[in-house]
């Protein structure tokens, strides 16, 4: 989308892609352009499609945005859109988690299974983290540790890959 089909959005209901920080839905608030530089928009969030990738090797956690907020995102990432979704963080939260444990009961058989369970594990233990600083306001590295032994627990005890 072009500079000029974008200031055309101001103020209607777009997705924002933030890639690991997260998929925002919102208003364009603001086109910004810089003469040489592509554009860029400012997007008030008014509900969360997918929270932030919590946790990352050897990188700060990341806290991604809340509704209310308002981020700046590339002109490339900003498409219309008419979808509504959650706007309660703790409850995109369980969701996530929610999907998770749905991911790991149906995991398939397959070359790469162990992989994909893994990763689902650590993602689900990093989201009860993050859902954790939510209610304390602190994260604690420790907790994420406890609760990936947890996960990997219960997956051996109901016999799914680990």
């Amino acid at each position: 989308m072009d500079e000029n089909s974008a200031t055309g959005l101001i103020g209607k209901r777009v997705s924002a892609w933030t890639a690991a920080q997260g998929v925002y839905l919102g208003y364009l608030q603001e086109v910004v352009a810089v003469k040489g530089r592509p554009w860029r928009g400012v997007v008030r969030i008014d509900g969360i499609a997918q929270p932030a990738q919590h946790s990352e090797m050897d990188k700060a956690c990341r806290r991604g945005f809340r509704v209310g907020e308002t981020i700046e995102v590339g002109g490339v990432n900003i498409s219309e859109t008419d979808v509504v979704c959650e706007t309660d963080y703790a409850q995109i939260l369980e969701r996530s988690i929610a999907n998770c444990q749905e991911q790991l009961s149906r995991m398939a058989d397959s070359r790469h299974a162990w992989a994909q369970h893994e990763f689902i594990k650590g993602y689900k233990a990093a989201l009860s983290c993050e859902k954790r600083r939510l209610e304390t306001g602190e994260w604690d590295h420790r907790f994420l540790a406890e609760e990936y032994r947890r996960i990997n627990d219960e997956c051996r005890r109901e016999g799914r890959l680990s």
